[in-house]
């Protein structure tokens, strides 16, 4: 247990740095076009943060005891998996619609689905991490005992604390701003990306001021031909 205990201070204390980073990098870009949605992101940091101090304050400990039957924390882990299960198919039932809608559906600009895409992609990496590192390894440590069999608490310890130090670096990763702001924060400040956008935008607008233009040369020259007619 004394690695496992150790790993565990480790995964707690870089789950601190990378949700500081995430939350750090959210205050830092309070961008308009992620919507509500950053605030949902900030919960979940904070979230994070607590649940590793937790996980620090709380490490398991192996203790050998007289083996009986007790018919409550059957019942209670058959509640629990039935919430679980239907939580999961309500997820899952949302996911696919979420994609469904996605895909069907024209966005205004090429950039805002850009952004709905890379939402979606965060969302469902951060529905499958908690499910490999908390829930399957929880899971096991409450079944497998159930059964006369022995559990290996470091693995699952181990993987449990894993679990805030992933969800911000998922976010992170999929979102394009906070990955452009994190490596200006290492590598130095490049003002490329707001280049690029800013010469996109101006020809975007040159393109639509050409279009207009366009759009009033023939009643232009049909001014031009009633003045000649006349």
């Amino acid at each position: 247990m004394v690695v496992a205990n150790i790993v565990v201070c480790i995964n707690s204390l870089v789950g601190y740095l990378c949700n500081g980073m995430l939350i750090y990098l959210i205050l830092k870009n309070p961008n308009t076009r992620m919507g509500t949605y950053r605030y949902l992101i900030l919960v979940l940091a904070i979230f994070n943060i607590i649940y590793a101090t937790a996980h620090l304050l709380v490490i398991p400990l192996q203790i050998n005891g007289t083996l009986h039957f007790n018919w409550r924390p059957w019942t209670c882990l058959v509640v629990c998996m039935t919430q679980m299960s239907g939580m999961f198919c309500v997820i899952l039932y949302c996911g696919w619609s979420m994609h469904r809608k996605l895909s069907s559906s024209e966005m205004a600009s090429e950039r805002g689905y850009r952004l709905q895409k890379q939402l979606f992609q965060a969302l469902l990496i951060q529905f499958l991490v908690p499910i490999i590192l908390e829930y399957i390894p929880c899971t096991s440590v409450f079944l497998v005992p159930m059964f006369g069999q022995k559990v290996n608490l470091e693995w699952a310890t181990m993987g449990i604390s894993l679990y805030p130090v992933f969800e911000p670096i998922v976010v992170i990763y999929f979102v394009r701003e906070y990955r452009v702001t994190l490596r200006r924060l290492i590598f130095g400040k490049k003002r490329g990306g707001a280049v690029s956008y800013t010469s996109e935008m101006t020809t975007q607008h040159s393109q639509s001021d050409s279009h207009v233009k366009d759009s009033k040369m023939p009643s232009n020259a049909t001014k031009s031909v009633s003045k000649t007619l006349n």
